[in-house]
């Protein structure tokens, strides 16, 4: 069987040959049944192919090991009764969970395998906020260097070095203000 979504946007119909890759190679399989889940004819908008047990367990090499099982409980069954019900006639070592329970740790897994993202997207920020504060530094020497002859006559005329000082970086904090305000503006 497979999903709704994949037979169409695929042109699957009923009786088709399709051909599945999986972890243990390639293998064909008559299509039998095309499925909806709800109104939903994908889930989470990827392929979803069904196949019978035998057939999974060749194709993904698990032995007798079944990774879950879903079961939809009865019209008046809540998924916490449902679960105690499982519960009390599984073997040792296997547990029931409510799919809100399931869906808690697929996303912490989810988390936890995209850290390094974060952690290579935050290593770029910091690359280019270096890169972008190395052109302002020798932007600003520029213009101070082009400036030479103009703090020479304001020196000559009375202004002390710290007052020049005081003038560049008074200027460097009104550009680096502006700056931001259109940054933050521009988005």
């Amino acid at each position: 069987a497979m999903d709704a979504y994949t037979a169409e946007n695929n042109g699957f119909a009923l009786g088709d040959i399709v051909t599945i890759q999986t972890v243990s190679g390639v293998a064909d399989f008559q299509l039998v049944a095309i499925v909806g889940f709800g109104d939903v004819d994908s889930v989470g908008g990827g392929p979803y192919v069904m196949v019978e047990y035998e057939a999974a367990r060749s194709l993904f090499n698990s032995g007798d090991e079944i990774s879950s099982i879903v079961i939809l409980a009865e019209d008046g069954v809540s998924a916490g009764e449902l679960v105690e019900r499982v519960t009390a006639v599984l073997p040792g070592g296997v547990e029931a969970l409510e799919a809100t329970e399931v869906a808690a740790r697929q996303t912490e897994g989810i988390q936890e395998g995209l850290g390094f993202v974060r952690t290579g997207l935050l290593a770029f920020a910091a690359v280019a906020v270096l890169v972008a504060a190395l052109i302002i530094l020798n932007t600003f020497r520029i213009i101070v260097q082009q400036r030479e002859h103009e703090f020479a006559l304001i020196r000559s005329i009375g202004a002390a070095r710290g007052q020049i000082l005081s003038m560049v970086l008074i200027e460097s904090l009104a550009v680096a203000l502006v700056a931001t305000a259109i940054g933050i503006a521009a988005g």
